[in-house]
């Protein structure tokens, strides 16, 4: 048992202990870890196969796991964790992952979602970038830098579409092309538009599904 484990050293309390088809190790007489039948491994007497089945069951009061990278160099240095679907084929082929690297200091990290759809063995890295979340709250979609926006979604091409909230007092959506520094047009695809103002808002402009435009009603 967990108490008094059939291997030990000097302490009586601290060693592995054996069940039907069960591995455990405990330290002070309380189970520390568990190996099932199924290869499903718990930190903990809470046991995989009553709480969905995973292959590692991490639980206690606030549970944390983690990924501590080394090193110090900004806007290099990174921890992150890849994902893997692809049978059983010998190879890397890791095509998804989140990062979190180190920018302007170790209290300055961002959250990077990257994605690679290459065909083939070769495994994701932060350079297949999809989507960063910075340390200031931005979402950022399509691109690495905010420019000061809190969301921007790009094409990647320069081409981009931002939202700045309390931009000298008002909220900012603004249309751009980056890479040539211009101002584009917006196209709004919908049924019927309308448009709401006022400290109490109220429809002031609406564009019907028939394309007529109705001012200042309802």
């Amino acid at each position: 048992s967990a108490g008094t484990p059939a291997l030990q050293g000097t302490d009586t309390n601290t060693g592995y202990f054996f069940g039907t088809d069960i591995l455990g190790l405990s330290t002070g007489g309380t189970q520390r870890l568990h190996l099932d039948a199924g290869g499903r491994i718990s930190n903990s007497s809470f046991l995989p196969e009553n709480y969905g089945s995973p292959n590692v069951l991490i639980s206690g009061t606030d549970s944390t796991i983690t990924l501590m990278g080394n090193g110090t160099t900004n806007s290099t240095s990174f921890t992150g964790i890849k994902f893997r679907v692809a049978g059983t084929s010998q190879g890397d082929y890791t095509k998804a992952g989140i990062f979190s690297r180190r920018e302007g200091g170790y209290n300055d990290l961002s959250l990077i979602f990257a994605l690679d759809t290459v065909a083939d063995a070769s495994s994701v890295s932060i350079a297949d970038e999809k989507l960063r979340i910075t340390s200031a709250g931005e979402l950022l979609v399509g691109t690495t830098t905010s420019n000061g926006f809190k969301f921007k979604v790009s094409d990647g091409g320069g081409y981009e579409f931002a939202f700045a909230p309390n931009d000298s007092s008002i909220n900012s959506l603004v249309n751009y092309d980056r890479a040539n520094s211009a101002y584009v047009d917006c196209k709004i695809t919908s049924k019927s538009l309308s448009l709401w103002a006022g400290t109490s808002p109220a429809e002031k402009l609406k564009i019907t599904s028939t394309g007529m435009i109705q001012c200042g009603t309802a």
